[in-house]
């Protein structure tokens, strides 16, 4: 018989004798213990976690998995009522992205206390939809923690979302959730969960904490802003962290000695860490650390914030002045990544308590909102992150969330866009420009030339570089491994802004071969070549640089290995590209990916500060071998994951370059 019709079978047997019966509580039934969760499951059913869970196998093993992995002795033969357990302190956790069909999550005995699903990519829409209607048979309890990152939900998603969690029972003092977590998905719009943590909310407040890093798809539109004397001033109740950093006390977390409400221009550079959670596979616990919501934080030795300004304070009369700087960001600041801190009421009122204990009156007054000045005449928009942080002990919690605002000047018919070009976002016209003959003259370099971009592009089929156009995303790389293009063409946007068009000359890249349009901005793309001699250059390609008897690099004369320093004659041309000549008389590539100008030290050997692997992959997917502490290495060379992570080669494998676990030794 085949196991599909097997419960019905049971169930109708069971009614003609007059002895089965399966019942199910109230939708969202007030319980007060693990034990009311489960449902009543009759004797005669007898269904096992293979049978439960048929439409999808490898929704099947991951609940296997899970349960293992917590101590329990199951298989996929053992009775559904095994998981009884998520009712309890065991999470349950789907991670294959194979999974297609979520139905069969219906047949669980009990209510997950912790639901943690990441990594999928057939989740959105009508799967995310079978989650929720799997979760409303059975009754909930408060102090639950929803953990759904990574899983490309969208808005739509989000709001199936909110309007479930309204409806779970609060149980008095207790939150009906502790910890929701909606980092890396695709959701453009965070405003929804706002209600979620407002307790004066009918029925209260619902998240205890949330957690939110960057979503693939940004850039929420914000109304268009005026600007005065090139400066604009940010509505902080249009920004949904600082709107709920103004939640009192303290809410939607525990300490304001520990949080923190922040925002900076440029959301495109990602590099400041707040865009994804950590993936570093040398972090003690990292999966808990990515359930818990810790960011990559990439970037540790750059400052988080700009410095304060600095108050005057006048001693002869006791006052002090400077307190309207506070919440003020310079759009053309030298460290763009760095956030300005924006104060909440309740801090500002601290510290003018603090000054007056200190017999201290001030002359102004702080900012009721955010304000970004120097903003270069005639930029058509602005893009801005908001971020909310609230680090403690080894508790990571916070959300980003990215604007763009349309900017009106005094008179938009002359203005023309002179922030050099921008990676994303764009103009309101969709007009098809004018390839113009480009060239250094405007910012740019002579066609034919390829450039490397330095940090994170977009390629677009339109010059207006709006997210519809956009191609592809080339994101930030180490510098042996940065996207080139080649220079076909030049172009401007609808406001006059300089455009390269391209083709993508990445050989071995899905991407090789496309075209379109990409910023001449000077802090994304560069030369690719060197212009200007040096006295001496190092080999930093990993597969080390060969030298050739003519310019036009053929006839190999020799091969010099990653980590060589050559002493250098002389540059010159070629067609568009130049060539070191080697005071040998040979000639080596001047491609600043694979050589760079002066001395690179490199480590010759590595001393192990704590036990380390060695492994047969850059990537650190084939273990090789395990070295004890203070176990010393001789250093062959450099590389970089896939991600961009730097590891040391070694005989016969590669080794992990993080300084908290090796120390390098010249």
């Amino acid at each position: 018989m085949p196991n599909s019709f097997r419960p019905l079978l049971l169930i109708l047997t069971g009614c003609l004798l007059g002895t089965a019966t399966v019942v199910l509580p109230p939708i969202h039934a007030r319980s007060t213990s693990s034990a009311t969760q489960t449902r009543e499951i009759p004797a005669a059913d007898t269904l096992t976690i293979r049978e439960a869970f048929s439409h999808d196998t490898y929704l099947q093993a991951d609940i296997v998995h899970t349960l293992q992995r917590y101590g329990y002795e199951v298989t996929a033969d053992s009775p559904v009522n095994a998981t009884q357990a998520f009712g309890g302190a065991t999470p349950l956790i789907l991670s294959d992205p194979r999974i297609r069909d979520y139905q069969d999550l219906r047949h669980l005995v009990a209510y997950p206390r912790s639901l943690r699903i990441s990594n999928q990519t057939h989740l959105a829409g009508a799967g995310f939809r079978q989650v929720i209607a799997a979760l409303n048979q059975l009754p909930a309890e408060a102090d639950g923690s929803f953990l759904l990152y990574r899983n490309q939900l969208t808005d739509a998603d989000l709001s199936v979302l909110v309007d479930y969690l309204k409806t779970l029972p609060s149980d008095d003092d207790t939150l009906p959730v502790h910890r929701l977590n909606l980092s890396e998905n695709q959701i453009n719009d965070l405003t929804p969960v706002a209600d979620l943590a407002d307790s004066t909310r009918p029925g209260g407040r619902v998240i205890r904490t949330l957690v939110a890093w960057g979503q693939s798809r940004h850039l929420n539109p914000l109304p268009a802003q005026r600007v005065v004397h090139n400066q604009i001033t940010l509505k902080a109740n249009d920004l949904l962290p600082l709107r709920l950093y103004h939640h009192t006390p303290a809410e939607p977390f525990d300490d304001p000695r520990f949080q923190m409400a922040v925002f900076r221009v440029h959301p495109e550079l990602n590099a400041d860490g707040l865009h994804a959670l950590t993936t570093d596979s040398f972090v003690p616990n990292a999966l808990t650390a990515q359930e818990m919501g810790q960011p990559v934080l990439q970037y540790r030795d750059i400052p988080m914030t700009q410095p304060e300004p600095k108050l005057t304070i006048d001693e002869g009369t006791k006052t002090v002045s400077g307190l309207a700087n506070f919440g003020v960001l310079d759009y053309q600041n030298t460290t763009p990544l760095a956030y300005r801190q924006w104060l909440s009421p309740a801090e500002q009122a601290s510290r003018l308590s603090s000054l007056a204990a200190d017999g201290y009156s001030a002359t102004d007054s702080f900012r009721a909102d955010p304000q970004i000045t120097n903003i270069p005449s005639g930029t058509p928009f602005i893009q801005v992150r908001a971020a909310f942080r609230y680090f403690y002990s080894e508790t990571f919690r916070g959300f980003t969330q990215d604007y763009t605002i349309p900017l009106t000047w005094p008179d938009t018919s002359t203005s023309s866009s002179s922030s050099g070009g921008s990676n994303s976002g764009g103009s309101t016209s969709s007009s098809r420009p004018s390839l113009s003959s480009g060239g250094d003259g405007d910012g740019g370099v002579p066609e034919g030339t390829v450039v490397t971009a330095t940090r994170k592009i977009g390629l677009y089929t339109d010059t207006a570089f709006k997210r519809t156009t956009r191609q592809h995303y080339y994101r930030r790389q180490p510098r042996v491994y940065r996207p080139m293009f080649k220079v076909t063409g030049h172009a401007r946007s609808v406001h006059g802004t300089p455009r390269y068009l391209v083709k993508d000359v990445n050989h071995h890249s899905k991407t090789a071969g496309k075209t379109g349009y990409i910023t001449v901005n000077r802090k994304f793309v560069t030369p690719t070549y060197y212009r200007q001699a040096a006295k001496r250059v190092t080999v930093i390609n990993p597969n080390g640089v060969n030298a050739y008897r003519s310019k036009s690099l053929t006839g190999k004369a020799t091969h010099y290995r990653q980590g060589q320093t050559l002493r250098v004659k002389k540059l010159v041309k070629h067609n568009l590209t130049t060539r070191y000549v080697l005071t040998n008389g040979h000639y080596i590539t001047a491609n600043k990916k694979l050589v760079q100008n002066g001395r690179v030290a490199m480590p010759k050997k590595l001393k192990a500060k704590t036990a380390i692997n060695r492994y047969r992959d850059v990537n650190f997917q084939h273990r090789q071998k395990h070295y004890r502490k203070d176990t010393t290495l001789t250093v062959k060379g450099w590389d970089f994951s896939a991600h961009g992570t730097k590891r040391y080669r070694v005989a016969h494998g590669y080794v992990t370059a993080n300084r908290h676990y090796t120390k390098t030794i010249n």
